[in-house]
């Protein structure tokens, strides 16, 4: 019985110690900036174009990492600033300790510099951004940041462009 209560006190002990050591996941460090490789293209792109996305896989028109395109748009200009802007901010609001896992993703950046195209593939939801790059294993990136700081920005150049905006789960 002693034997079996000195079990329960150190499980007990440890159990706690390793609770208060970790950190509290609302609160943990955002994790930086959008790694190098990919800041330089989407920041530099010769060629930056944003896609709509059904994110749950309805209707017959072409798909894009097996969703359905709803519409697409070149972005430039000051449209180019923010969208490149709400890449980054996401990024960096980012919190690895934070997310969902439906991965319903509603809206793609495609940046195109000389001969690499990378896709920033993004599920606002589930907090998750996947970056694809031809020739490479893709990527998985938390993501985070106020609606209207990230997300808002590109259903904006959406809406301007008169390309339908992705459904939003209700």
């Amino acid at each position: 019985m002693i034997r079996l209560m000195l079990h329960l006190t150190i499980c007990f002990a440890l159990f706690v110690a390793a609770a208060s050591a970790e950190e509290n996941p609302k609160e943990s460090k955002k994790q930086g900036e959008l790694p190098a490789e990919y800041a330089e293209v989407l920041t530099k792109a010769d060629h930056l174009e944003l896609f709509s996305l059904e994110p749950h896989g309805k209707g017959k028109q072409e798909k894009l990492y097996g969703h359905p395109v709803l519409g697409s748009t070149a972005v430039k200009g000051d449209d180019r600033k923010s969208a490149v802007e709400a890449i980054h901010r996401t990024y960096r609001e980012g919190n690895p300790n934070i997310g969902y896992f439906c991965f319903d993703p509603r809206h793609v950046v495609r940046a195109r510099l000389g001969d690499r195209r990378v896709d920033f593939v993004i599920c606002f939801a589930c907090c998750r951004m996947d970056v694809h790059e031809a020739g490479r294993e893709s990527q998985s990136y938390a993501v985070g940041g106020k609606k209207e700081d990230t997300q808002a920005p590109l259903d904006k150049i959406l809406k301007a462009a008169k390309v339908p905006l992705p459904p939003q789960d209700q």
